[in-house]
């Protein structure tokens, strides 16, 4: 079963109880309430990060969150709009810096994992290309950090770290977001489907 087939299928199972209601109203309804969802679980899920002092460690939950969010929604957009939710979202969370700095940080990964996913080539619920979204999408944030100068804790970690291995940290640790995102995609999708077999 191909990406876009699979997604189209998610989306029918979804919408299908949605039988007394306008489709696409409600079909739109449950992408809004999905992305104001992701956005609040990725905000925590950067809210809870461990502080134990080593760039982009948070990744593991934050931007494994986002990609196993952006793969259950599954429309063109959704990364980055899960991106600038976990931002506005990160202002109750009380997550670091700006609103704006942080939408263009969470927004940054998310447009990368939309670009990823409109790969044909590129089927992101498979563990290759999850890991390989993680790595992309880590290394747009970490290339957000090293442009701005609006961090002095950044310009900390790369002081006592170094730039070089700052960067394969982040590398590394977009890989096991990678992975995080899709085994919480992959549980989803169990979940899900023993649901619709309990309710046939």
């Amino acid at each position: 079963m191909s990406k876009k087939t699979r997604a189209i299928s998610i989306s029918e199972v979804i919408f299908e109880e949605a039988k007394d209601f306008n489709t696409k109203t409600y079909h739109l309804f449950v992408i809004v309430a999905g992305l104001i969802v992701s956005g609040l679980v990725t905000a925590f899920a950067k809210k809870l990060t461990f502080h134990l002092g080593i760039p982009g460690h948070s990744a593991i939950l934050w931007l494994g969150s986002m990609i196993a969010c952006r793969n259950i929604i599954g429309n063109k957009g959704a990364g980055t709009l899960i991106g600038i939710s976990t931002a506005l979202w990160g202002v109750p969370m009380g997550l670091n810096n700006a609103v704006i700095y942080n939408i263009g940080l969470y927004g940054a990964a998310g447009i990368v994992l939309d670009l990823i996913a409109m790969v044909p080539q590129i089927n992101t619920s498979k563990v290759t290309s999850a890991v390989l979204s993680g790595i992309a999408a880590h290394a747009m944030k970490f290339c957000f950090l090293v442009c701005s100068t609006l961090s002095s804790t950044v310009i900390k970690k790369f002081v006592l770290f170094g730039f070089l291995q700052s960067a394969f940290l982040h590398v590394f640790f977009g890989a096991i977001a990678g992975l995080t995102g899709i085994l919480g995609y992959s549980i989803f999708q169990q979940l899900f489907q023993k649901k619709r077999t309990s309710d046939q």
